[in-house]
């Protein structure tokens, strides 16, 4: 949940209203190293919660099939209302994100 807060609020001070593509196909679910655990059942599940209408963090757009299109639709995320003003309250500006120095390159 923190990731996707701290993401969602990145992108709201970079390019407010923006709309971020998020996977939820078990097609990238593959066994590797990088793949976070939460990816699959537990994501979706995760972000129906945070855009539930009693907790109202972010909107999301689900993605689907597109018969005759070339490309499936993606589901998208973006900071909700709610967490909009409680990052405004909370004095949140680009200060707080950086790098971290034993982040792997």
């Amino acid at each position: 949940m923190a990731a996707v807060v701290v993401d969602l609020m990145y992108w709201h001070l970079t390019t407010p209203g923006k709309w971020v593509a998020v996977s939820l196909s078990n097609r990238h679910v593959r066994k590797s190293r990088y793949r976070s655990p939460v990816l699959g059942n537990t994501f979706s599940a995760l972000l129906d919660r945070m855009a539930h209408p009693d907790a109202g963090w972010i909107e999301v757009i689900k993605g689907g099939v597109r018969p005759f299109g070339p490309h499936n639709m993606a589901t998208t995320i973006r900071a909700a209302p709610r967490l909009i003003k409680r990052a405004g309250e909370l004095s949140v500006s680009m200060e707080d994100f950086g790098i971290d120095d034993t982040d792997e390159t």
